[in-house]
């Protein structure tokens, strides 16, 4: 009788599993706690029964049959039904164990009884979960005992101790787990002396940089008095053009030199310009009479006058007037 392997399985997805014609398994579910009367702690667990009444099918086990064979459910409600009168014409002889589940029979009154074995517990929830007992405690309070105390007494049991046994064995001193301890004790302080010193070096030489920098802006911003100093007029020759430079001194030491904001300088070397390169916004080098070497746009050519910004030294115009 091939069905009756399947109703483990189904047993741990439904709650009620027909057997078309012949009853239907059912679980319970049951809280877990204590039986005092027996000192076991249970956990939640969910008991099957049997109902004889309920046989009309409901397609569970019909279904999980055809999916096992491979064969249309049609054919296999046929088998199942097939199986179902034999089981009935054999438990009128001897009764029958389903693994796990428990015992079929049939009483005088061609009635079927099921007593079930309840060694599987069909709560998913509580997997891996066990019963266990709880062993008593006798306290002797014996006139024996001088000081009154209470002893204690943990009674014989065959069942599995589930208290901790302290091991007995004598521990042996071992001198090298205290010199393993101290070194690397010595290790990790010589290490977070070492991270302290370089940080604190680090902060200070944090501190000086920033006090450096400090004295220089008080140094840019101080202002000296020199006296009035006469400016002293020197002619920069550029070509015929001639250019006012002011040099201005404290004693035999020059303290600044002045240019003119502007100078127009002549284009000696560079690459032809073309028209209509003047939009275009694109720069090219050009070296001028000065050999300095500058950006100019693509339309200067060479012998080309321009106009030069002495405090930047970019390029500003083009010199249209001849000097």
């Amino acid at each position: 009788m091939e069905f009756l392997s399947y109703i483990k399985e189904l047993m741990l997805k439904y709650e009620c599993l027909i057997i078309p014609n012949f009853g239907a398994f059912i679980t319970r579910d049951f809280k877990g706690g204590f039986k005092s009367d027996e000192n076991l702690f249970l956990p939640p667990y969910k008991e099957i029964g049997f109902n004889s009444l309920l046989i009309d099918n409901d397609g569970i086990l019909v279904d999980c049959i055809a999916k096992k064979n491979n064969i249309p459910y049609t054919d296999a409600l046929i088998n199942l039904q097939k199986e179902v009168d034999f089981l009935k014409k054999r438990l009128k002889n001897i009764p029958v164990i389903i693994d796990d589940i428990g015992e079929l029979s049939i009483n005088s009154n061609n009635k079927v009884i099921f007593n079930p074995f309840n060694s599987f517990n069909f709560n998913l929830h509580s997997f891996g979960l066990s019963t266990f007992k709880k062993i008593p405690i006798k306290i002797d309070y014996s006139s024996s005992n001088p000081n009154k105390s209470k002893i204690h007494y943990m009674e014989k049991s065959n069942e599995e101790s589930f208290s901790f046994k302290p091991d007995k064995s004598i521990k042996k001193f071992n001198p090298l787990k205290y010199v393993a301890v101290g070194i690397i004790s010595i290790l990790i302080i010589s290490f977070s002396y070492y991270l302290i010193d370089d940080y604190i070096d680090e902060k200070r030489i944090i501190s000086a940089e920033k006090g450096q920098e400090k004295i220089k802006k008080n140094v840019q911003k101080a202002k000296f008095n020199l006296g009035s100093i006469s400016p002293i007029e020197i002619n920069l020759i550029t070509e015929k053009k001639l250019y006012n430079v002011d040099l201005i001194f404290d004693g035999d030491e020059v303290l600044d030199v002045r240019l003119p904001a502007h100078v127009i300088l002549k284009v000696i070397e560079t690459e032809p310009g073309y028209k209509g390169n003047t939009a275009t916004g694109a720069l090219k080098p050009a070296k001028l009479e000065t050999d300095y070497m500058i950006n100019v746009p693509l339309f200067i050519n060479e012998d080309d006058k321009i106009r030069v910004d002495t405090r930047t030294g970019a390029y500003v115009e083009r010199y249209k007037n001849s000097i």
